[in-house]
């Protein structure tokens, strides 16, 4: 399996769109990153409706 397939793979299994509340949505996008040692970190987003809270998929994976 390639790169490409494994990180696809990974990101796959966080995908999961659902509310958490009224107000805020989570895992309706998804990432993954590979670091230069070949780790792979993955992320999701969450989002507030009102526009305050906002996580993306690609800056969470990133704090991984």
């Amino acid at each position: 399996m390639g790169t490409w397939e494994k990180m696809y793979e990974e990101a796959r299994a966080l995908y999961n769109p659902h509310e958490v509340s009224d107000f805020v949505y989570a895992n309706h996008v998804v990432a993954a990153v590979e670091a230069e040692d070949g780790q792979i970190f993955t992320g999701f987003c969450m989002e507030g409706t009102c526009g305050v809270f906002h996580l993306c998929a690609e800056r969470a994976a990133l704090f991984n």
